[in-house]
């Protein structure tokens, strides 16, 4: 459950219209068997047929280039299955995104007991989950905006690669 170290700083705003079709990125492809992406492009799919909205799978893209086509979207798919994100969902936070992702009670309390409270994350059990949070955004468009903002800001108020380099030292016997 342990973060990997994000220089926060060197991340990128996401510049988006806040008033044109819900974009959203999602991690890897849809192939990847470790998640759910073919459910999820199969219903992102079905969804586009009822509100306006585009979407892309990053999937051997280069950092420096991922980060960069990432900043056009409005929200961010990470892990949905494991309970817990990746270098993705933090990148997404850093970014100012809405970000939806699985993550299990122990590890959000982990999260913000060790990196802060309160994490600007969408938890989503599910593929219904995810399409009703899309649905909900694409009607609530201010509230999006401003969830995206508080993503940002909770990163740079509480996310400190030194908290995080200090846990792997205690929980390694590191002294």
């Amino acid at each position: 459950w342990i973060p990997n170290i994000l220089e926060v700083d060197n991340i990128q705003q996401a510049d988006v219209d806040w008033n044109s079709k819900i974009r959203i990125a999602i991690a890897c492809s849809p192939e990847d068997t470790r998640r759910i992406n073919k459910l999820i492009k199969i219903s992102l799919d079905n969804l586009k047929e009822s509100i306006p909205l585009e979407y892309e799978f990053f999937d051997e893209v280069l950092y420096e280039e991922c980060l960069k086509r990432r900043r056009k979207f409005h929200l961010s798919i990470d892990n949905t299955t494991q309970g817990f994100m990746g270098m993705w969902g933090w990148e997404s936070l850093a970014m100012g995104q809405v970000l939806l992702s699985r993550i299990n009670s122990i590890t959000q309390y982990q999260y913000e007991t060790v990196i802060g409270p309160h994490m600007p994350i969408v938890n989503v059990d599910n593929i219904d989950d995810i399409c009703r949070s899309i649905i909900y955004f694409h009607e609530n468009r201010e509230i999006l905006r401003k969830t995206a903002e508080r993503s940002r800001e909770w990163m740079h108020d509480h996310y400190n690669p030194e908290k995080i380099i200090a846990k792997y030292l205690q929980i390694y016997g590191v002294k």
